[in-house]
């Protein structure tokens, strides 16, 4: 049956001329309606009578060459599905629709994330505590956090952390939990460090003459201020507290060199407001700040800055130190006339009481109510140098800022000098 069927066929099929005649271009398919009258049939042909049909139409009907087709030949025939009738496909969802359900399941799952995080991890919980006990969580704060911190960020100073010394520091921090103890040292030709809660911004006191004094020797440097020049102390610098140049009268001129060793040697709030206003401002001052690097350490209040607006932390002090004495800033000349200047700071009872026989130490103190702090670069008889910050935030005027202080200094020297010495 088979055999005959495809005879037949192929007769009934019509036999393609000797040469290729071109075909009218291709129309688009419309729907023929159909005769007037018809009634259309819902019922649909079995599978085996559809595939027989469109084998047939197939086989018979001419095609017109596609694009990329020669001499009209026809592609191919695909094979097809014989058995499986066609399924009616649905229309799928709005985009719109799709992203809105996306980010309800999202916002969902996020809800249940942080519920279950929150209920393992209350340090995720923000509750209120009474105000007398604000104090005492940052006490245990700092008693918490690690004597050695994290890996310096890039173009610090600050290379590996020395295990022996980081435990002293935290050792000396817990003999005086009534205080808040910010340390950090830094031997200034290996990097190795020893640090305790450093990073922290506090009031910085007097310390900010410090940054200050850079920025005078660079203005020098630079040819903007001379040494000689003379400085009019006008009414608007007075300032009370350290110095004697508040007992002057307004309009009095002091040399420029002269009121920045004030600044150091007596502290004098006079001559930092001076050196302040000649080299810039606060603005400016601040700008350069953090241009050296000193992410914590700003500028916001003349002196004598009772209430602590002015800031800093003890790793950008050893960083300035660190700084100056490679003569990244100010010039090896203006480095030494500025060490020189520190060495004569008058008052010696913290750092230096730290400091065994034959080391010297450059540094500048710190003084408020809340606050004693000291800052600077010791020189031990091995060859040694290394910078120090030590700032003790304290209940108003609290001894015992003053002897942790020493403690640390004394924990620093006795680490420091007893280092093999460096081959240069």
């Amino acid at each position: 049956m088979a055999a005959k069927f495809w005879a037949e066929t192929e007769l009934a099929m019509p036999q393609p001329p000797d040469r290729p005649r071109p075909l009218p271009a291709p129309r688009p398919l419309a729907a023929v309606p159909p005769p007037p009258g018809a009634r259309r049939s819902r019922a649909r042909p079995p599978a085996h009578q559809n595939w027989l049909q469109s084998t047939v139409d197939r086989l018979t009907r001419p095609t017109a060459p596609e694009p990329g087709q020669a001499n009209g030949r026809s592609p191919r025939p695909r094979p097809t599905a014989p058995d499986r009738p066609p399924t009616r496909r649905s229309k799928g969802d709005p985009l719109w629709l799709q992203a809105l359900r996306t980010l309800i399941v999202g916002a969902g799952l996020g809800a249940i994330v942080g519920t279950v995080l929150m209920a393992f991890d209350p340090a995720m919980r923000q509750t209120a505590s009474p105000a007398g006990t604000q104090i005492n969580q940052v006490v245990r704060q700092g008693q918490k956090q690690l004597a050695s911190p994290a890996l310096p960020p890039p173009g610090s100073a600050f290379r590996q952390p020395i295990a022996s010394l980081s435990d002293q520091f935290q050792k000396i921090a817990a003999r005086y939990p009534s205080l808040i103890l910010h340390a950090a040292a830094l031997d200034l030709d290996t990097g190795d460090f020893a640090a305790w809660n450093d990073n922290r911004s506090v009031a910085a006191a007097s310390t900010i003459k410090v940054p200050i004094l850079v920025a005078f020797f660079q203005d020098v440097d630079a040819g903007k201020i001379r040494l000689d020049e003379m400085l009019t102390m006008e009414a608007r610098f007075v300032a009370p507290e350290a110095g004697t140049m508040q007992y002057q009268k307004p309009g009095q001129k002091f040399s420029a060199i002269d009121t920045a060793r004030q600044m150091i040697v007596i502290s004098d709030n006079t001559a930092t407001n001076m050196i302040m206003a000649r080299t810039g401002g606060s603005g400016p001052l601040n700008q350069r700040f953090q241009s050296w690097g000193l992410q914590g350490t700003s500028i916001r209040d003349l002196l004598p800055d009772i209430t602590g607006l002015n800031r800093t932390t003890a790793r950008d002090l050893v960083q300035l130190t660190a700084l100056i004495n490679r003569g990244e800033l100010v010039s090896m000349r203006s480095r030494d006339r500025l060490l020189s200047i520190m060495r004569g700071t008058a008052a010696n009872s913290l750092l230096p009481k730290g400091i065994g026989k034959g080391g010297e130490v450059a540094h500048k103190t710190g003084t408020l109510a809340k606050l004693l702090a000291d800052t600077g670069l010791v020189d031990t008889p091995n060859g040694r140098r290394y910078g120090i910050a030590v700032l003790a935030e304290r209940a108003p005027n609290d001894p015992k800022a003053a002897e942790a202080i020493r403690d640390y200094s004394r924990a620093a020297y006795n680490h420091f000098s007893n280092q093999p010495p460096i081959a240069r």
